[in-house]
């Protein structure tokens, strides 16, 4: 994944300085649940064995039914970030699919051939999501010669799209994930003003989300950031106007609800 002369002349979004956002590298804030008790009895000293054992009879065979079911199905699904990626259906026809497309780690692999400044880029922003929870994530690009795939997305001679989704190991950490920011792009606050930016559910993408469309320098560029249960995206298409590239978002967060 590459932005290149695409992205390194775009402005990138700023916090107002008397409310800074999240950035990258901060760290999420957990609330624990609390807990609640009741009395069991007036009588705790005759009663309080008695309620004890009668709980737990009826306990362990729930328990020993849970255990073996979680050993029959393998435990919790691992979350696949592979269910919120492009497709070749959400871009125009002809569009090819770029080799490097698929894991992260697939991506890094290869991009460092050619593109070994976005490949860092990505490990960096990737390290800094592992740290709030990610789990996994899969790295999708297409562009409209087959050619432009050796030269990175935004160095691109054509059009070009590319997500990269990622999975966390709750909706909570994807919360704090989307909230971090991506790729040294802060998340706005909803309140921000600023040509092209659109914060929220005026995007399309739901409430955590926002879209940012440049025209100038360089070619036209799309940006959009979006956070959906335990998966968030990032999705870049340069060479296509807004009319052209919005749909393409809305039809990757389509993938995300199913």
């Amino acid at each position: 994944m590459s932005y290149g002369r695409a992205i390194e002349n775009q402005p990138k979004i700023r916090e107002p300085a008397k409310a800074p956002r999240m950035v990258a590298r901060s760290k999420g804030r957990l609330v624990q649940p609390g807990e609640m008790r009741t009395p069991l009895t007036t009588r705790p000293d005759v009663r309080w064995v008695v309620v004890r054992r009668r709980t737990l009879s009826a306990l362990v065979p729930a328990l020993a039914m849970t255990i073996l079911l979680v050993a029959a199905c393998g435990g919790p699904a691992r979350p696949n970030p592979a269910s919120g990626a492009m497709r070749r259906s959400d871009v125009p026809t002809g569009w090819a699919r770029c080799a490097w497309s698929g894991s992260i780690s697939r991506y890094l692999s290869l991009a460092q051939k050619h593109d070994t400044g976005s490949a860092d880029a990505v490990k960096e922003s990737w390290d800094d999501q592992q740290k709030i929870g990610a789990a996994a994530a899969e790295v999708t690009g297409y562009v409209a010669n087959n050619s432009d795939c050796s030269k990175g997305v935004g160095q691109t001679v054509g059009a070009s799209a590319l997500t990269w989704t990622i999975a966390y190991r709750s909706d909570e950490a994807a919360h704090r994930g989307y909230e971090a920011g991506v790729m040294g792009f802060p998340t706005p606050d909803p309140g921000r003003v600023q040509a092209g930016l659109q914060v929220g559910s005026s995007t399309g993408l739901g409430v955590d989300s926002w879209t940012l469309t440049q025209t100038s320098p360089g070619p036209a560029l799309f940006l959009a950031w979006w956070h959906l249960q335990s998966l968030t995206n990032f999705l870049v298409v340069v060479g296509l106007p807004a009319t052209a590239a919005n749909p393409i978002a809305l039809r990757v967060d389509a993938h995300m609800h199913r």
